[in-house]
């Protein structure tokens, strides 16, 4: 894996300080990075595409769906 899941505990506890996020909010995101990554190498392996792939993949779908939700659009799919 790349340096991105070394330092997701830590831009996760940035976004705390940037945005305003409580300890407990925090302290979720954070201990749902193992649930993510585990997520990450199922679609990997289900795609057939190498792990960093698939974080490029499942991104751009959070991106979209992020997207969506704030300004009302249909989120678009991605394709590996």
């Amino acid at each position: 894996m790349d340096n991105n899941l070394g330092h997701s505990g830590g831009i996760i506890n940035g976004c705390r300080e940037l945005l305003g996020w409580d300890e407990a909010v925090t302290r979720d995101k954070i201990s749902g990075i193992y649930d993510r990554m585990l997520a990450l190498l199922a679609l990997s392996e289900r795609e057939g595409v190498p792990p960093f792939r698939a974080a490029d993949q499942l991104a751009r779908e959070l991106i979209s769906a992020a997207r969506a939700a704030r300004f009302g659009e249909k989120p678009s799919s991605v394709m590996l």
